[in-house]
């Protein structure tokens, strides 16, 4: 079944409402969030394309994910092209005259986050795409959550791996930072940080068993 069928199918019911039914979806899978430090050079992201991923932002230039997940409006009509399952912020996609959506969405509550409210259509936080990944990897009942380019560090001038990115803050770097650290101590699953391609080889061949590829993925969230 086509993304765009289901898209354009019952129309009515909201979309954040809609991916309630993604809730512990993948109980004791693996997953993989995906931010965009440019740290992540350093893996070879291919390795990963038979598991479940989540990328934020404009990891789509360097990988297709699973689940594309965003709260930036200025990514809107980069990426048609991509196969991943396209996941933002409710206010970024607003309907068509028709009442069609182009998008599943999740609805932000803005400044505390929280990493033990099992929800997939309801996101908490302020400032960092990653932390709200994997708020949605913990409502899928994912274990464990490996992090790959989520160092909150610059490298030789560049902000992100596709070099300067002009839509950071002043507190960019911070509002990372504590997200990590409150990650760190309140994720209620197994948590790996992953930095480099011997560390990925290792992981990826101990949870080879849960190698499944897109279509099965794709089918389990979209029917």
């Amino acid at each position: 079944m086509s993304h765009s069928f289901l898209l354009s199918s019952n129309l009515m019911k909201p979309r954040q409402y809609r991916v309630k039914g993604w809730r512990g979806t993948f109980s004791g899978y693996p997953c993989f969030v995906l931010g965009n430090s440019p740290c992540i050079l350093k893996c070879d992201l291919d390795t990963l394309s038979p598991f479940f991923t989540i990328g934020v932002n404009r990891i789509y230039k360097l990988f297709d994910p699973t689940i594309l997940l965003w709260q930036d409006e200025s990514l809107e009509l980069e990426f048609d092209q991509i196969k991943a399952i396209k996941f933002c912020r409710d206010t970024l996609d607003l309907p068509s005259s028709s009442g069609v959506h182009k998008y599943y969405h999740f609805h932000l509550v803005l400044y505390e986050l929280l990493f033990n409210h099992y929800k997939t259509h309801v996101l908490h936080g302020t400032g960092n795409t990653g932390s709200l990944a994997v708020q949605l990897a913990i409502g899928m009942g994912c274990k464990p959550i490996i992090l790959l380019g989520m160092d909150c560090k610059r490298d030789e001038g560049n902000d992100d791996f596709h070099g300067k990115n002009e839509f950071w803050g002043d507190r960019t770097l911070e509002f990372c930072r504590n997200a990590m650290e409150k990650l760190n101590k309140e994720c209620p699953v197994d948590l790996i940080v992953c930095n480099n391609n011997e560390d990925l080889n290792n992981i990826v061949q101990k949870h080879k068993r849960f190698e499944r590829g897109r279509t099965f993925y794709d089918k389990m969230l979209l029917g």
